[in-house]
């Protein structure tokens, strides 16, 4: 799940988060630890994709001036990335990181070609399928992860992941 979209993220309301605490697994690569989104600090993946929406949204909750900042915040951060940033084949300079943030232009998220309705099923089915195995590597009985996932994914699709595991 970490290389999902932020719309498959909104959607579903789950991700990974690596979490140092955790160790290590057999690559030596940290542990990714699966939790769920809280819907009253984000929007809907249809929402985020629709300019009008996501600022009335936004301006609804009084989250409006804190995104725009925490945006921007953001942005300067990969301004400066973009400044020390060059390709192997060229030399860097002053003027060079200059020239890379002058070509920075403020674009949309765009949904990435999910590959219709039943790539996207596919997709979620796979998440909750990811979600509850891990979980249940994590040693949680069923009953808990259905009661923690169904809002998620939905009884139906819980109940066939949990009825494959058990």
């Amino acid at each position: 799940m970490a290389t999902q979209s932020i719309y498959e993220t909104l959607a579903t309301r789950t991700t990974e988060t690596s979490v140092p605490a955790m160790g290590k697994d057999e690559q030596g690569k940290t542990i990714l630890v699966p939790h769920t989104i809280p819907k009253n600090l984000f929007p809907s993946d249809k929402v985020f994709e629709n300019k009008d929406d996501l600022i009335e949204w936004a301006d609804e909750r009084d989250y409006l001036f804190p995104l725009l900042q925490m945006g921007l915040q953001s942005g300067l951060i990969d301004i400066r990335a973009k400044f020390k940033a060059c390709r192997k084949e060229d030399t860097w300079s002053p003027e060079y990181g200059q020239d890379n943030i002058n070509k920075h232009e403020w674009t949309p998220c765009k949904r990435p070609n999910q590959g219709g309705k039943v790539s996207l099923d596919k997709a979620r089915f796979a998440d909750c399928l990811a979600m509850i195995a891990k979980l249940t590597d994590a040693g949680m009985d069923f009953e808990t992860i259905k009661n923690m996932t169904v809002g998620i994914y939905g009884e139906q699709v819980v109940d066939a992941i949990i009825e494959t595991l058990s």
